[in-house]
């Protein structure tokens, strides 16, 4: 009734969602994604839960906007530029290993069909 699909199999066809994936967004290159993901999303979103978890420890002091705000928000954003850096080199590391694997297994499938060819034709 259902087909059972082995780990192995359903780690390939994820490995293949994310190929596709990464392909797509590298395309944008480093700049633009170390701005989107990690300036943007790292950092703005840190910041901004920053923000929240900073407002519901402390009593609702009005300390200067430059220091409760200002600060944090740049160096939460300045700090993502390092995150969107590190995650831009390790998801490429990580392509590259994906593909270095794809590329043997094509090898081998295009070495095993030349040898049973050359076999049946003995």
């Amino acid at each position: 009734m259902f087909k059972k699909v082995n780990r192995a199999e359903k780690k390939k066809r994820e490995n293949n969602s994310w190929l596709k994936k990464w392909e797509e967004t590298r395309k944008m290159g480093i700049i633009k994604y170390t701005i989107l993901y990690g300036v943007l999303m790292w950092g703005a979103l840190t910041s901004l839960f920053f923000q929240i978890i900073n407002r519901l420890s402390k009593n609702f002091t009005l300390i200067s906007f430059k220091s409760q705000v200002l600060m944090p928000t740049l160096t939460f954003m300045i700090g993502g530029i390092f995150v969107g850096i590190a995650l831009w080199y390790l998801s490429e590391s990580k392509y590259k290993k994906h593909m270095k694997k794809i590329i043997l297994e094509k090898k081998i499938k295009r070495e095993n069909r030349k040898n049973k060819k050359m076999k049946t034709q003995k």
